[in-house]
């Protein structure tokens, strides 16, 4: 359970408060956790990191001079307290499971790695690595753990069925590659294609299973590279679904092993910190990825546009997620092992940097049949994208009108493909306000083969045409790396890490808000020479310089240690 919902959560500040002198405060703190949650947690007993309580702590009672070890469960209505004669009180060791009614009372010491059933009475020592249950308190030795279960497998499933975090044995997934993408399976976006080939060049790499999580129908899925599900968790639906989302993933890193997390940065605020600091807790090395970063200018034009549509609600709710971000941030060195980005930083957040760039897997990418060139016919651009205003399409539509009301005679006409966004219906407007209608085509989301026949058709790809309006004037976007294992040419307007400027099959443009000049785009076209040709040369560069594995060799021999193989 997320801990940003958790007593355990307010605990903590309590905790903090009772340590440093400052009891009045803690005492208001407890009280919360009283009214709050209806259960009674002291500010003076101790409570591990990683320790949590299922259903955010309902009914739940610990004695002020409790001590309760890392990592544990603490069920709903469960009471760790005193027993009448006696002065001291249980504790409780690490990695100790405790079940719903459950009730542990008096001189009791709890050993590591103990199960202790619902609604069971624990009046005695539990040593290390045993299971309890029941009122008589039927108990397993470690060494006789396997026979216990065949004889009392009746029993245990009774017990599963009444706790909710009943341990159950599970696949151990050493690496995940984890996003907060919405996946369509059936036709799965670039940005979750590139979260699979990381994946599948990681376990190229060092030999190990690597699995990718997204989110795909109101579900938590696992997926190996290939999109294949391994397993899948239903989350909440509504506002509460993204602090579910964090919670059940964490539960499952942790229940399969993780050691190795890296993930897609998801803003950084209570919900994620929480969910790392687990992580970390549990002994897994986290790294965490910026897709585009410095993100301050794209956050704030975002909010801009919320706010002349007139989205105020929306608004309030994105400007107090910053508010939350900005006091985690600070805390964010504590828990994250390293920060992945695509430009060159030392540090960001006080947290060191490793530079990589984006990449493709060529193999899984087809060579696109060129079309025979024919000046007479209309030329032909594609753009495929998640389209946000970044992408600088606009400044390519007034540019087409700009071309034909100049009186040019060779036809354009623009594809665009990708699913609904605001920014999508934007460019949709002003198609019609520029009566392009007849020359830009708008085809909705496209993959696998359909994908393909698309770029088979396309004279010109576009890549981004405005990251300069998030403050970049330098950027490794994956588009243009799958244009070039596809072999078609290209137009941007930014540094592309990789390339030069002088590539034959690339023509880059301005950095502004002028309107793109189509008679440039068409004059570097008619200019290529041998289309089949430079389609070959440009697969071959995309092979030597655009592939993951080189990319994943780096995050290997910074971060992926003896420690993270199990």
């Amino acid at each position: 359970m997320s801990n940003f919902m958790n007593a355990v959560n307010k605990y903590r500040r309590a905790h903090w408060l009772a340590n440093h002198h400052l009891r009045p405060l803690a005492k208001i703190y407890e009280m919360w956790i009283y009214l709050i949650h209806n259960c009674f947690v002291p500010a003076t007993c101790e409570i591990g990191e990683g320790t949590t309580f299922g259903y955010k702590g309902i009914g739940v009672v610990i004695h002020s001079r409790a001590r309760i070890g890392k990592n544990c469960v603490i069920g709903q209505n469960v009471t760790i307290g005193g027993r009448s004669g006696h002065y001291d009180v249980p504790v409780i060791g690490d990695n100790c499971y405790i079940g719903a009614g459950a009730t542990v009372l008096g001189p009791v010491t709890i050993g590591d790695n103990v199960t202790i059933g619902a609604n069971a009475v624990m009046l005695k020592d539990a040593p290390s690595n045993t299971v309890w249950g029941g009122g008589s308190c039927m108990f397993a030795e470690s060494r006789d753990l396997q026979g216990f279960f065949d004889r009392f497998r009746g029993w245990r499933r009774c017990v599963a069925s009444k706790c909710e975090f009943a341990r159950e044995e599970a696949f151990v997934a050493n690496v995940l590659f984890g996003s907060s993408i919405i996946i369509d399976l059936e036709c799965p976006s670039g940005v979750a294609k590139k979260v699979a080939w990381q994946a599948a060049a990681f376990q190229a790499v060092t030999g190990d299973v690597a699995y990718c999580q997204f989110v795909h129908e109101g579900a938590l899925v696992i997926t190996r590279p290939d999109f294949e599900i391994v397993d899948r968790v239903e989350l909440k639906s509504g506002a509460l679904q993204r602090f579910d989302q964090y919670a059940k993933l964490g539960d499952w890193a942790v229940g399969h092993r993780v050691r190795f997390l890296y993930y897609r940065f998801d803003h950084y605020d209570s919900v994620t910190h929480a969910f790392f600091k687990r992580m970390k807790s549990s002994g897994s090395k986290v790294v965490m990825e910026f897709a585009t970063y410095p993100y301050a200018a794209e956050r704030s034009q975002r909010h801009r546009l919320l706010l002349e549509r007139k989205k105020y609600l929306a608004y309030l709710m994105r400007k107090a997620h910053v508010v939350d971000e900005m006091l985690h941030i600070p805390r964010a060195k504590h828990v994250l092992d390293g920060l992945v980005t695509y430009m060159p930083h030392k540090a960001i957040w006080g947290i060191s940097v490793t530079t990589i760039d984006n990449g493709v897997n060529p193999s899984a990418i087809p060579l696109a049949r060129r079309p025979v060139e024919n000046h007479d016919n209309p030329l032909t651009m594609l753009c495929v994208a998640h389209m946000s205003f970044w992408h600088g399409v606009d400044r390519l539509l007034r540019g087409m009108a700009s071309y034909r009301a100049s009186g040019s005679a060779r036809p354009v006409r623009l594809l665009i493909a990708g699913p609904d966004t605001e920014e999508l219906s934007s460019l949709r407007v002003l198609t019609g306000k520029l009566g392009l209608e007849n020359s830009v085509e708008f085809l909705g989301p496209k993959s696998g083969q359909s994908l393909d026949c698309l770029f088979d058709t396309a004279d010109i790809a576009v890549g981004s045409l405005g990251l300069h309006r998030i403050g970049l004037d330098q950027g490794s976007t994956l588009k243009v790396k799958e244009y070039c294992a596809r072999g078609v040419p290209f137009i941007y307007s930014y540094r592309e890490a990789q390339l030069t400027g002088n590539e034959p099959f690339a023509l880059r443009l301005s950095a502004d808000e002028d309107d793109i000049d189509m008679a440039t785009i068409v004059d570097f076209y008619d200019h290529l020479g041998d289309g089949r040709a430079l389609s070959r040369q440009m697969r071959s560069f995309a092979e030597r310089h655009f592939s993951w594995e080189s990319q994943m060799a780096v995050l290997v021999r910074e971060y992926y240690g003896a420690d993270c193989r199990g």
